[in-house]
């Protein structure tokens, strides 16, 4: 479990680095943090949580990175890394951890524009989440109809 802490603080610095502060910079905490998940899914390969974490890290490498930083950071597979989440989010878990993987599944499908498979991902997360207004606005957005949500 420490591995994956470990590796997931690591993501959350070079996330924010990356993201809000406008930084270059994590370097380190990219390559442990890949180390660490990696380290971890070998012990472990039902770790759901740690499968979500390194298969966002290989679908951000692929789809946000120009080709040379994608090679210096090890490459990155987005469509391994959209299987990866879908076995996660269809494996036995506690409900927190099935959630997260169910999110991460949604928002990989709405960045792949699969409208369909998002849609029917937002449906049954809308049936535990009925007051989520971004699940809502999705759904209304997508033709779907609050009420069917529901039922």
């Amino acid at each position: 479990m420490a591995l994956f802490f470990l590796g997931k603080l690591d993501l959350n610095y070079v996330w924010l680095q990356l993201g809000p502060l406008h930084r270059k910079t994590g370097w380190d905490e990219y390559w442990e943090a890949r180390r660490s998940l990696d380290a971890l899914l070998r012990q472990n390969p039902r770790h759901v949580r740690a499968r979500v974490a390194r298969a966002w890290i290989d679908y951000i490498v692929d789809t946000k990175m120009p080709w040379g930083s994608r090679w210096l950071l090890g490459g990155g597979n987005r469509k391994q890394a959209l299987a990866d989440v879908r076995h996660a989010a269809q494996m036995e878990s506690g409900f927190f951890t099935h959630v997260e993987a169910e999110f991460a599944l949604w928002e990989m499908e709405v960045r792949e524009r699969d409208m369909a498979s998002a849609t029917d991902v937002a449906r049954g997360l809308a049936h535990e989440f009925p007051d989520n207004r971004e699940l809502a606005a999705f759904l209304d957005a997508h033709g779907e109809l609050r009420a069917e949500v529901h039922r």
